[in-house]
């Protein structure tokens, strides 16, 4: 084999095999995997009250377009109460009070409403689990996913 036809042979080689020996970026929390879970339980208003009563830590967050505040993971968490108060710490430290309430958003979801306007709370509810999403990209906002502390 000639110098040349190795040269193009190693490149069509290296062409071919390197695509498939990169690792893909996958995001951490996938929102078509959490709704798919979501879908399976029959879900009412009082089961989705029931299933926010805890702590919630905030580990991620992704937006469609637009900003958001940018949130390190860690540093936001809430807490539902049962008598419909939510609190909220940032760094540990309590930063806010608020209440809360569930509400039908359509024929099969829900969302939640507060008194005073919340950023990581919009959207539809979807819970998988001890995974929590607040689902607003398909309106160009923002997906919020907390765990269950």
């Amino acid at each position: 084999m000639h110098r040349n036809q190795r040269a193009w042979l190693g490149l069509l080689l290296l062409i071919v095999f390197l695509p498939a020996c990169q690792e893909e970026t996958a995001l951490p929390y996938s929102i078509e995997g959490a709704y798919n879970c979501y879908q399976d339980e029959t879900w009412t208003l009082e089961s989705v009250d029931d299933a926010l009563i805890g702590e919630w830590d905030h580990v991620y967050y992704s937006c469609y377009s637009g900003e958001m505040e940018e949130i390190p993971v860690g540093d936001l968490r809430l807490v539902f109460k049962e008598n419909h108060e939510l609190e909220i710490y940032r760094d540990g430290l309590l930063d806010r009070q608020d209440t809360w309430e569930v509400i039908p958003r359509g024929s099969e979801n829900f969302a939640l409403t507060t008194s005073q306007i919340q950023p990581w709370l919009n959207g539809d509810i979807v819970i998988c689990e001890d995974l929590l999403v607040f689902f607003e990209s398909y309106i160009d906002g923002c997906d919020n996913y907390f765990e269950r502390r």
